[in-house]
């Protein structure tokens, strides 16, 4: 490779790396909105309204493109209503978390979601699993289990902590199972036509369950509205990092949420964590980088 090749990926790393860190910090903001709005809401009620904004924004795009109806449409709708419900309660699931715990906590503890995929990806796509994978899942499951009981979760069956913590547990597990779905559908169907399902039939099948646990109709769901395009740009950000740079280069950036988080989490909600979470925090980063970096 000739200096002029290496400047040139450095660039395209450098660009790339500002894109993945923006998408990083947009999905924060996204799981932590149930608890920066002023008025109480409900997780699903967040999530719906981040689907409907969604909704908004890709019939705009949609019509500026000159799609149609017909070439939005999924050879694989149930995949695409499997992987909407997995990510639409996922995400609530861990909006849940950032409401009813420390967010920094939460969002560690949402990191789990890489564990489960790669461990989905060999259940059911048959990708095999090589020794620096399982040993990066055992550290992030130590990671998260010093975490919890830095808070106290496993001391006298602390229930203030430890049900939203299995809670962001369950979610992490939707997310993973999101994952598998989103990989399997890539190979059938175009980015436009997957964000159009997701936004759509999250929008729908969320309505009724959104609609039972909605509690507030001030001007706070108009703000939330506004989750829908930034979600969106959030995800073509991460297309245009992809595109730019390796997943080697661009996967361990995810793990700045938790900088994010603790960030958030210290100048809105004066939030300091523990020593315990700290460690937890970065026992999670490092399996998940032992993870990501490993070759099979």
């Amino acid at each position: 490779m000739t200096t002029s090749d290496s400047r040139d990926e450095g660039q395209r790393n450098l660009a790339a790396g500002i894109f993945s860190l923006l998408t990083t910090l947009i999905f924060v903001l996204v799981f932590t909105s149930g608890r920066l709005v002023s008025e109480p809401v409900s997780p699903i009620q967040v999530m719906f309204l981040r689907f409907a904004g969604g909704f908004i924004t890709i019939t705009f795009i949609a019509i500026a493109r000159g799609e149609s109806w017909r070439s939005l449409q999924s050879r694989h709708r149930p995949k695409q209503v499997f992987r909407v419900l997995a990510g639409g309660f996922g995400g609530a699931a861990l909006i849940f978390g950032n409401m009813h715990m420390p967010i920094v906590d939460a969002n560690a503890i949402g990191l789990l979601n890489v564990v489960f995929a790669v461990s989905f990806g060999a259940l059911f796509l048959g990708d095999r699993l090589s020794y620096r994978q399982i040993a990066g899942g055992a550290i992030c499951l130590l990671g998260a289990s010093a975490v919890m009981a830095s808070r106290g979760a496993f001391s006298g069956f602390n229930t203030d902590y430890l049900f939203p913590a299995s809670v962001v547990v369950v979610g992490a597990v939707l997310m993973g199972v999101e994952s598998i779905f989103i990989k399997v559908l890539t190979s059938t169907d175009r980015p436009m036509v997957t964000l159009a399902h997701a936004n759509t039939l999250g929008m729908l099948l969320l309505a009724i369950p959104a609609l039972m646990t909605w509690q507030s109709w001030g001007f706070v769901n108009l703000t939330l509205l506004l989750l829908g395009p930034m979600a969106i740009l959030g995800q073509y950000l991460n297309i245009r990092a992809y595109s730019l740079a390796t997943v080697s280069v661009l996967a361990p950036l995810s793990y700045a949420s938790l900088l994010f988080a603790a960030v958030i989490g210290w100048a809105f909600f004066n939030e300091i964590p523990t020593c315990g979470v700290v460690l937890g925090a970065a026992l999670i980063a490092l399996g998940g980088a032992v993870i990501i970096l490993s070759r099979r």
